[in-house]
């Protein structure tokens, strides 16, 4: 109890999401995703990320219809291109025009990984319930995937996973974590430099 009222005196809390970049952050849940609600130009390009953080028209987690949930890399969300030119966009109004009511949410991030993409899957894609997943692969997310695993990212999400959500907001765990994280991530870097 002393060490948790000294650490909470002279350290802040951990965030479980920080800025990364003007248009990424990193999510303690599955790693990094675009800023939700944000607007930014991308070659040119007026890029729009819904408030729920995905890149496309909003949905709510109520159905109303078909629902399709688009996973992978810069494809997915179309890097360069209009949304209404990417292929999510495409296949979802053809989809619409044969069987009605469509919505549908773009997990795609580009540099994503298979790894990121499975742990974005589970904790931030499921709740929205979609009945079909696409998911769009690149040769190079297998390169990616090696890079993502052994991120200092990864090793936070599995820190982040470990510690009970209870837990989480106490400041002497939120110290110990961050101990942990370090030393993780340095035996990560470690295999890294030997694997690749």
């Amino acid at each position: 109890v002393i060490a948790e009222l000294i650490i909470s005196a002279i350290r802040p809390p951990l965030k479980s999401i920080e800025s990364v970049s003007d248009y990424i952050q990193f999510n303690a849940a599955y790693g990094l995703e675009p800023k939700p609600g944000i607007r930014y130009k991308e070659y040119g390009i007026d890029v729009s990320v819904n408030n729920n953080g995905f890149f496309g028209p909003s949905v709510s987690l109520q159905k109303k219809g078909l629902r399709i949930a688009y996973l992978g890399d810069s494809y997915s969300a179309g890097p360069g291109i209009t949304h209404q030119q990417n292929f999510p966009y495409l296949v979802s109004r053809r989809v619409q025009e044969k069987y009605g009511k469509v919505d549908y949410v773009i997990g795609g991030l580009a540099g994503s990984s298979p790894t990121q993409q499975v742990l974005l899957y589970k904790k931030k894609v499921v709740p929205y319930h979609p009945d079909v997943v696409v998911y769009e692969m690149f040769d190079n997310d297998v390169s990616d995937d090696f890079i993502f695993h052994y991120s200092d990212y990864r090793a936070r999400v599995q820190v982040a996973d470990f510690v009970p959500d209870l837990l989480e907001r106490s400041r002497l765990i939120q110290q110990l974590m961050l101990i942990v994280d370090a030393q993780l991530a340095a035996y990560r870097h470690d295999i890294y430099e030997k694997k690749k």
